[in-house]
């Protein structure tokens, strides 16, 4: 024990676990509440997808933006629906429950009703992670192509090897109707 009476790290085993909980803890302090290991967990891979270096006062941030009392369709996919509200949040867009909800709401009535959240949900945080744009209209594209290619309730793998042909098509759709609207209006 030193004198605040806190053990060393090297008293704690693994010094990386002392890191952790350090980090945890300071989180918490300076959010204001009790921030799960999970929220810091989605905090942190959003923030690494763009490259920005962590800080606490940053996590905090993060956490606090996407927190809250999600729906009981929230409850399913938990871990993606929350990543989700950190990539929207670290891009500066609105990423709490109600706004993961109108993300994937608004996806979902592009895509198809049909469409799982499941579905869409992977592949929003896939596009994110991949650095493609995150929008309710290339995640609803992107999702129509991949269950074209495969089928619904496709897997990582699936998604991996078909991501980026995905958004090439759905940008190459947006061109499309978009020059169609041009066109439309002369």
């Amino acid at each position: 024990m030193n004198e605040s009476n806190q053990p060393e790290p090297e008293e704690m085993g693994d010094p990386d676990a002392y890191d952790e909980r350090q980090v945890l803890n300071d989180v918490r302090k300076t959010a204001g509440w009790r921030v799960s290991p999970r929220h810091i967990d989605v905090a942190m891979i959003a923030l690494d997808e763009i490259g920005e270096e962590p800080s606490i006062d940053r996590v905090a941030e993060i956490v606090t933006a996407f927190h809250g009392d999600g729906s009981k369709r929230q409850k399913r996919n938990a871990d993606l629906w929350r990543l989700l509200g950190a990539q929207l949040t670290v891009r500066g867009k609105p990423g709490g429950p109600d706004d993961q909800l109108k993300f994937i709401g608004r996806a979902k009535s592009l895509a198809d009703e049909q469409v799982s959240d499941s579905d869409l949900l992977m592949v929003a945080t896939a596009l994110a992670g991949a650095k493609h744009p995150l929008t309710p209209e290339i995640t609803a594209d992107a999702t129509t192509w991949i269950i074209d290619a495969v089928g619904p309730g496709f897997d990582s793998e699936q998604l991996d090897e078909r991501l980026d042909k995905a958004v090439e098509a759905a940008m190459a759709e947006r061109a499309e109707r978009a020059n169609k609207r041009r066109r439309d209006r002369t």
